[in-house]
């Protein structure tokens, strides 16, 4: 009893500990909360600017000047997302590890081996000024909320942190940070290194099919090399910071084809999920610019939207703008080999601060390529043996390139009056490189793929080359004039969902590789069945989740097995009868993932060895062409028997039997594809850490997969939490140029950063199940708040 007491005891205490720290926690969300009604004098703006929030909270600020406009944008900024704008800043300068200790080292070491935070201080200086006053302006905003002494958000209260004021500098973080993740092809170069490494090079490049003819469009190897590179660990340490992703839709409907009698553009960029969400939608109206649109915390630009005149949406083409070069450094380390003899690494020491811990010191080189990233690794001694033989590699990047001006290009774009003008704005935009669809009141549409794109000497980009000798050298981009291109197209129709965008007969490489068209395939036909398109019937496209991968792939698996079982046979009938709907209440999605994933395995783990974990997703172009050409994938090396893809599919399925009953899930027919594929949103900040991760995180059952159009990207079922969807649609938007007041939205989360805001993710479920709200909602007012000039 004397034990039971005492176990009652520090029970109650524990429990009064916890009840404490939920209180403090709750009480200090809840005083963060900005105050979003009220009539303030506030120093910076010359006249009055009035912000009002509708219902989700989405702002409409209305001042007398586009300066008082981007003032008023970065004081709601800092107002609702000012965690977000502070993990972005100190992401780019390399100074997270400050926040949050070791965890934010790595990160740290490769942001500052890249010099993020430098290069962006180096574009400041070439701005145009009127962009570098929309900066000033912004910055302004920023930090006279942090001035005006708010409770700050429960975050930096944890962390016992207070933000530094904000630069103009700091605004064009975002681009560099997006740009390293809309343009990983250095990701795919030391992948494709590891693998010709360990298959060599012909049995490397089945692993990379090439695109079919028939896919819509939206218009030399170094072997004895690649066993010296580290390919596979620098893999591994450079993807862990940062994750290449590409997958977005967009499209264009000529007023021919419409229902209103103007074009209809349609956008749902695909981003890794996070919460709060990476766009904040907001609308300005001044004497000289109107725009509404999704804007990003940090930046004062509309990335997304429309200007009342033209309409635009992006997704990212799968362009190769970045090569990783092989140079042989000397034996003092200080030098490495060009084609002028050896020259001197630029080398600078940076002093990484680390929370509860020693400061880090790293060593960064440089070449006449780029940052030498093979020093990432161990530790980042300053002469790296990561590399064997005194090589290195050293990363040439477009978003790394100097004079880069799309800031200036953001801006004008925001302004252009037609679709012209809108090119012509874009001229600017320089990285990273971006597939753009838009339309112009008038009723042009057009798309256009800006971006610095190099030219090589020799090679295609898809692994690491020696640059010695200068033989792969870039000599320029691509001229603008000469990207891909298509304005008034006579079909009426543009589409690109990150598939090839140019022809066989265009004169630049772009890209060795290209994702498959199952997206775009999948638009291309939903948009024939309408013959006249309207806003109802875009959302309907932008929702849908027919897995044409599922309807190609199924077919061949099915005909290469023969079910033994009465519920084998049942669940084969039903599969057999699916039409590849990857809705959330079905059985056959979670089924056909888990045999696809299986399947996978059992044809490539042999080969590949350790490379398998980092070969991701369920590759169906590589497995159909297994499935059709029986190229001798199929045999296990690891077993003396020669097996056929016949026994492997079958084996895969028993495989999945195995998994279910594990699972404990019953009759399988009875188990749904939402039951396990949630969208799933971590917390910016406290995803990071173990025992609190669930903090602020949200979940919900969803539909789709990877190449479904409302897309449903998910992790494997040996993740800890199987088959999660982390990665798909961030945002939709629908733009009738008939009536772009009524332009429809919906947003993955909430206007607001704040955990305790009821904006924090009151969009959620409505993202999910297919409800839009109006641009012109954010007219209708829920809450005002006015700035008024203290000189007045």
């Amino acid at each position: 009893m004397k034990a039971l007491r005492q176990f009652v005891k520090v029970l109650a205490v524990l429990t009064f500990c916890a009840l404490l720290i939920g209180g403090w926690l709750w009480i200090s969300a809840r005083r963060a909360l900005p105050a979003l009604d009220g009539d303030l004098t506030v120093a910076g703006i010359t006249a009055p600017v009035s912000i009002g929030r509708d219902s989700r909270g989405i702002p409409l600020i209305t001042a007398a000047s586009e300066d008082d406009a981007y003032f008023a944008l970065g004081y709601v900024h800092a107002q609702d997302r000012l965690l977000q704008m502070e993990m972005m800043r100190r992401q780019g300068q390399g100074r997270l590890a400050e926040l949050i200790g070791i965890h934010g080292l790595e990160t740290d070491r490769f942001m500052r081996t890249l010099g993020i935070y430098r290069r962006a201080e180096d574009d400041l200086r070439g701005l145009d000024p009127v962009t570098l006053r929309a900066f000033e302006r912004y910055a302004a905003g920023v930090n006279l909320w942090l001035a005006e002494g708010h409770a700050l958000p429960l975050e930096f209260q944890v962390l016992f942190i207070k933000p530094e004021p904000w630069r103009p500098v700091d605004s064009l973080v975002w681009q560099k940070l997006m740009g390293l993740q809309l343009s990983g092809n250095w990701g795919d170069e030391l992948f494709q290194s590891a693998l010709v490494a360990k298959l060599g090079a012909e049995k490397a490049a089945m692993l990379s099919p090439d695109p079919r003819p028939n896919d819509p469009v939206t218009m030399s190897r170094h072997d004895a090399l690649y066993p010296s590179l580290a390919s596979s660990r620098l893999f591994a340490a450079m993807t862990e910071v940062i994750q290449p992703t590409s997958a977005s839709n967009a499209w264009a409907v000529d007023g021919a084809h419409t229902r209103s009698g103007k074009p209809i553009v349609a956008n749902d960029p695909h981003l890794n999920f996070q919460m709060p969400s990476v766009w904040f939608f907001a609308g300005i109206d001044t004497p000289t610019l109107k725009l509404f649109g999704a804007t990003v915390p940090g930046v004062p630009f509309h990335i997304l939207g429309h200007n009342h005149h033209v309409a635009w949406g992006l997704t990212t083409p799968e362009s190769d703008t970045s090569d990783l070069f092989i140079e042989q450094a000397t034996s003092d380390g200080e030098h490495y080999e060009t084609p002028d003899g050896p020259k001197p690494f630029e080398s600078r020491t940076e002093i990484i601060k680390v929370r509860f811990s020693h400061p880090a010191v790293l060593t960064v080189r440089e070449t006449r390529h780029g940052p030498v990233v093979s020093d990432i690794l161990d530790n980042g001694r300053t002469v790296s043996d990561s590399v064997s033989e005194n090589r290195v590699l050293a990363l040439a990047a477009g978003i790394l390139q100097l004079n880069d001006r799309t800031a200036d290009g953001m801006y004008r774009m925001n302004r252009a009056i037609d679709a012209a003008a809108f090119i012509e704005a874009i001229r600017l935009f320089h990285a990273p490189q971006q597939n753009m669809i838009f339309a112009d009141v008038a009723g042009v549409i057009g798309y256009y793929a800006p971006g610095r794109v190099p030219i090589r000497k020799a090679g295609n980009g898809t692994t690491p080359v020696p640059g010695a000798r200068g033989d792969y050298d870039w000599t320029g981009w691509i001229p603008f004039e000469q990207l891909p291109q298509e304005i008034a197209p006579a079909a009426g129709v543009l589409i690109n969902a990150n598939n090839k965008m140019i022809r066989e007969d265009y004169p630049y490489l772009i890209s060795a590789h290209w994702n498959g068209a199952y997206r775009a395939g999948r638009i291309e036909k939903l948009l024939k069945v309408t013959a006249t398109a309207s806003p109802s019937s875009t959302q309907t496209a932008q929702l849908d989740v027919v897995s044409v991968m599922a309807q190609e792939l199924l077919p061949l698996m099915l005909a290469r097995i023969t079910p033994q079982t009465d519920r084998h046979r049942a669940i084969i009938g039903m599969l057999s009868a699916w039409d590849g709907a990857m809705g959330r209440e079905r059985p056959e999605p979670l089924i056909f993932a888990l045999w696809m994933e299986k399947l996978k395995a059992r044809i490539l783990e042999d080969d590949l060895g350790d490379l398998f974990r980092q070969f991701g997703g369920l590759q169906p172009e590589v497995l159909r062409n297994v499935l059709t050409a029986e190229t001798g994938w199929c045999d296990d090396l690891r077993t003396p028997e020669a097996e056929n893809c016949a026994q492997q599919v079958a084996g895969a399925f028993g495989e999945v039997m195995v998994w279910l009953d594990g699972q404990r899930l019953g009759d399988a027919t009875d188990v749904h594809w939402g039951d396990f594929h949630k969208a799933s949103f971590g917390h910016l900040l406290f995803r990071n850490f173990p025992g609190i991760s669930d903090l602020g995180a949200r979940s919900l059952s969803s539909g789709g997969d990877g190449y479904t159009v409302n897309v449903g990207s998910f992790s494997p079922s040996t993740a800890q939490f199987p088959f999660r969807h982390r990665h798909g649609a961030s945002l939709r938007a629908v733009y009738d140029l008939g009536e772009l007041a009524r332009s429809q939205f919906a947003l993955a989360g909430g206007q607001s950063g704040h955990m305790a805001s009821p904006h924090y993710a009151n969009q959620l479920e409505s993202w999910r199940d297919g409800a839009y709200f109006e641009a012109s909602d954010a007219s209708k007012a829920a809450h005002h708040l006015a700035l008024r000039p203290a000189n007045r």
